[in-house]
């Protein structure tokens, strides 16, 4: 900041230990501007990724978000995250985040959507972004072509998960009930927040309550999630999900 007065306009002080509570507390305070993005301290930026998120934005996306090249500490590449094939939409924002907030880029449009939660507690920064924008009727391009560097410390507050650790802690956080708890906060924030809608995704969220709340233990509760379009990115995230609501832990 010193070094370069001319580039930061200002910096702000967080007090939160939480990433979550920093973010919602940053983005309350900062002053309005035509694009924002998020930005850890330890990834890498690609030289065009303004530059090209910006573009998207200005084709009509009110976000963007896309993979990451994982690497380690020293900026080894080690994998990339999963890539997506299916559409963007709030009938896959509702139950799946598809991008970190550390590749989201967004204008004032998508910022005044978020700024509706205020104080509402949350779980996740960049799924609420998706969920928002969408609910709203807006859309969001995600990037299949990763650029930022994503790097790896064996602190990672949140990683890509894919070793079988990770995905045995994310698999007993969804028997535990964590994964619920998740769903009822997004839930209720749509609650407060449901005017100017787009009707058919009040729709999807009615249909997705009564997933949760009237579909445990019923068998007729794969046919009704087929039927209510609501869906995850892959093969195995659909059979997760349907796992979750046949067993109430959604």
């Amino acid at each position: 900041f010193k070094k370069y007065p001319n580039i930061f306009k200002k910096l702000y002080k967080v007090n939160f230990k939480h990433p979550v509570k920093n973010y919602i507390s940053l983005t309350l305070k900062v002053p309005e501007y035509k694009y924002y993005a998020f930005a850890d301290q330890d990834d890498v930026w690609f030289e065009d990724k303004l530059i090209h998120s910006i573009s998207k934005l200005n084709e009509g996306y009110l976000l963007y978000g896309g993979r990451v090249q994982v690497t380690d500490e020293n900026l080894k590449t080690i994998g990339y995250s999963p890539i997506f094939e299916k559409p963007t939409s709030f009938a896959n924002a509702i139950v799946q985040n598809i991008a970190g907030a550390n590749t989201m880029v967004f204008n004032h449009s998508a910022m005044k959507i978020f700024r509706k939660i205020k104080n509402h507690p949350i779980t996740s920064i960049d799924w609420l972004f998706y969920i928002l924008v969408t609910f709203y009727g807006n859309k969001v391009f995600y990037d299949k072509h990763p650029k930022i560097l994503y790097r790896q410390h064996s602190n990672n507050d949140h990683g890509i998960g894919k070793s079988f650790q990770s995905r045995l802690s994310r698999f007993l956080f969804l028997i535990k009930g964590g994964n619920k708890l998740f769903n009822e906060l997004n839930v209720s924030l749509l609650n407060e927040i449901v005017d100017n809608y787009e009707k058919q995704n009040l729709e999807i969220l009615s249909n997705y309550n009564y997933l949760r709340n009237n579909m445990k233990y019923r068998l007729s509760s794969f046919k009704f999630l087929k039927k209510s379009k609501i869906y995850r990115q892959t093969f195995l995230g659909n059979l997760n999900l349907n796992f979750s609501i046949f067993f109430g832990l959604e």
